[in-house]
This record gives C-alpha cells, structure tokens and sequence, in this order.
C-alpha cells in the first residue's frame, strides 16, 4: 500500500491505502515499541453452480513498521478503516506546539 504518515502539532498520522481489502484483512500491533500494519487478502471465491472458462486469483499481502518515538501515546491510538484508507492517530504526550516550561533553580 501507499502511506503517508503526516506530523501534526498534537499527533502523527498514518493514511495507509489498501485497496481490495477489508478492515478485517488488516492487523495493527505494537511490540516493543514498533507499531506494525499487516494484511493479507486472498480473494479465492469458489461458485458452486458454474464452470470456470478463466480463472485469476488475486492474493496479496503487506507489511510495514514504523518505531514508535518516546514523545507518543502508544496506548492511545485509534484507528479507523473508510473506503480503502486505513487511518491511525498516535497523540502525542507533549504537542509541538507547547511552549517550555522554565523554572529558576535557587542558589543556596
């Protein structure tokens, strides 16, 4: 599939296009701290009541990983499956947009 994985100020996103397939074709996982997007389709209907003249089975899989940095919430990303598009939201734990915090340290 084509991914694109965009940094917004209070998350990341990853579109994954996936045509062909359903979100049930589709497995998203995170071990040690590497999200991974898996799927496999093996479109091999059998019609009972015809004779096949030509007959082309499409099967195809895919797998990618991305390393999840410490500055996201592995523990709150969502996903969402719309027309072939395969959408997940990491938050981030510290948006970019934050401003420092500074505090002064006392000299003793």
């Amino acid at each position: 599939p084509k991914v694109n994985v965009v940094n917004y100020d209070e998350c990341i996103e990853i579109d994954a296009a996936i045509p062909g397939m359903t979100k049930d074709d589709v497995d998203v996982e995170i071990t040690d701290g590497v999200l991974t997007i898996q799927g496999t389709s093996n479109q091999n209907r059998h019609v009972d009541d015809a004779q096949y003249l030509k007959r082309e089975i499409k099967r195809s899989s895919f797998r990618r990983s991305f390393t999840l940095g410490d500055n996201l919430k592995a523990d709150d990303i969502t996903a969402r499956f719309d027309n072939g598009i395969l959408t997940l939201s990491i938050p981030k734990l510290v948006p970019d947009d934050a401003k420092p915090v500074t505090r002064k340290i006392e000299i003793a």
